[in-house]
C-alpha cells in the first residue's frame, strides 16, 4: 500500500484577527484539489484557512464524481486565538476515528501562548492505527528565531509525542507543520528529536526522522531548481538566505522498519501546480510551496 502525505500552508486567511483576509477564490481552490488529485495524495493537512475557504473546498469536493476524498474541519476561533487548519483524506485507505484533540499550551511563566499542534487519529485499512498531528508555530516575528518560546513548542510536542509512544512504541504517527524553523534548528532538532540520521532513529526508537533535511538544497539541484532550496520565501529575515525549510514531515520510527519504505527521499516540494486562475500570479496567492511524503508499505 501506498501512502501520500502532503502539507501546504496556502496562505489564504492567516491566523490573526489583524491580518488582511483574501477573498475565497474558485480558481485557488480547484488548484488544492488539483494537487490532490495530480499527485494522489491520500492525506493533505492544509493551514491559513477559514471556514468560508474551507466550506468552498468542500464544495468542490462534495462535486466530485466518484471521489473517495473526504474533509475534516478542523478551524477554530475563541476570542483572538485562531486554529487555522483543514484535513482531506482518502477514505478509500484510512478512516478516521477522532479529531480535532488541541495539543496546545500555555507558558506558565510568561502566559503566553505555544501553539503546538492539533490530532488526528485514523485506522489504515488494515484495521492499523495512525496518529496525525498538524502544526503552524508562531511565525519569527512573534517568537523571533532560538527565542525561548520557540524552544518551549519544540519541548512541548515532544511531550505530546511520547505520550503517543508510552502507549505504544511501535506507533506510526506522522506530522506535518509550518514550524518556521528549518530541520537544523534547535527546536526541531534537538527538543522535538526530529534527525535526519535514519541509523540514529532506528538505534534511538522514540526519535524522529526527518527527511526534509534533503530539501536543503545541492548546489545542482539549486542551480537547475532554483526555488527546491526551500519550501517559503521568508523576505523578512536578515541573513544569507530568504529560501527556508519551514515545512516539513516528521515520521517516528515505526516508518523505518523493513514493512516500509520511502519512495524519492521521502521529501518534495512541489512548486509546478498549475494555477486555475490566470489573473493570479503565485506570489499572490502564498509565500509557501506545498511539501509531499511518499512511503509504501511492503507486503
Amino acid at each position: 500500500m501506498d501512502l501520500k502525505f502532503a502539507w501546504w500552508n496556502c496562505g489564504l486567511s492567516p491566523p490573526s484577527t489583524k491580518a488582511k483576509k483574501k477573498e475565497p477564490n474558485l480558481g485557488f481552490a480547484i488548484s488544492i484539489i488539483t494537487l490532490l488529485e495530480d499527485r494522489e495524495v491520500d492525506v493533505l493537512g492544509i493551514c491559513e484557512v477559514n471556514e468560508q475557504d474551507i466550506d468552498l473546498i468542500n464544495n468542490i469536493i462534495e462535486s466530485l464524481e466518484n471521489t473517495d476524498l473526504k474533509l475534516v474541519n478542523l478551524y477554530k476561533k475563541q476570542g483572538n486565538s485562531i486554529e487555522d487548519f483543514c484535513l482531506i483524506y482518502n477514505s478509500k485507505k484510512l478512516s478516521i476515528t477522532s479529531y480535532g484533540e488541541s495539543l496546545n499550551a500555555w507558558d506558565t511563566v510568561t502566559d503566553k501562548k505555544l501553539k503546538a499542534g492539533i490530532s488526528a487519529n485514523f485506522i489504515l485499512n488494515d484495521n492499523v492505527p495512525l496518529s496525525l498531528i498538524l502544526c503552524h508555530w508562531q511565525s519569527r516575528k512573534s517568537y523571533p528565531h532560538e527565542s525561548p518560546q520557540r524552544i518551549k513548542l519544540g519541548v512541548r510536542l515532544r511531550t505530546n509525542v511520547d505520550e503517543i509512544l508510552s502507549n505504544n512504541g511501535n506507533s506510526l504517527i506522522v506530522i506535518l507543520g509550518d514550524f518556521n524553523d528549518e530541520p537544523f534548528d534547535k527546536p526541531i532538532q534537538d527538543h522535538l528529536s526530529a534527525s535526519r540520521d535514519a541509523a540514529f532513529v532506528l538505534r534511538k526508537p522514540r526519535s524522529l526522522f526527518n527527511p526534509f533535511w534533503s530539501c536543503l538544497g545541492s548546489m545542482d539541484e539549486i542551480k537547475h531548481h532554483p526555488r527546491s532550496s526551500g519550501s517559503c520565501y521568508f523576505q523578512d529575515d536578515g541573513n544569507m538566505t530568504h529560501w527556508k525549510t519551514f515545512d516539513q514531515i516528521l515520521f517516528s520510527s515505526a516508518f523505518l522498519q523493513p514493512n516500509w519504505q520511502f519512495i524519492d527521499k521521502g521529501a518534495e516540494i512541489i512548486n509546478d501546480i498549475p494555477i486555475q486562475d490566470v489573473d493570479l500570479a503565485w506570489n499572490e496567492i502564498s509565500d509557501h510551496y506545498p511539501i509531499l511524503s511518499h512511503i509504501r508499505r511492503i507486503a
